[in-house]
């Protein structure tokens, strides 16, 4: 793998939202483990650090199966 030098930005391939104002989302990989997101052609940007963002994806799946444990029916003995 390489390592992360320099900031790294991608573009979706999909459109996010509705209407006129639907929009790409660009991406950027930044130094010191960074992950930011931003509308195409707008200027607000929002930064997490990776590890945030991992945790709270390992979360949302324990959430997840929860829910799925919960929502099975109880057996009686």
């Amino acid at each position: 793998m390489t390592p992360l030098h320099k900031t790294v930005q991608r573009v979706t391939l999909e459109e996010y939202g509705y209407g006129r104002h639907r929009r790409k989302l660009v991406v950027a990989l930044e130094k010191d483990d960074l992950i930011t997101l931003r509308e195409q052609r707008r200027r607000t940007s929002h930064t997490a650090r990776l590890f945030d963002v991992y945790w709270w994806l390992l979360r949302c799946e324990a959430d997840k199966a929860r829910i799925e444990k919960l929502r099975e029916p109880k057996k009686r003995h």
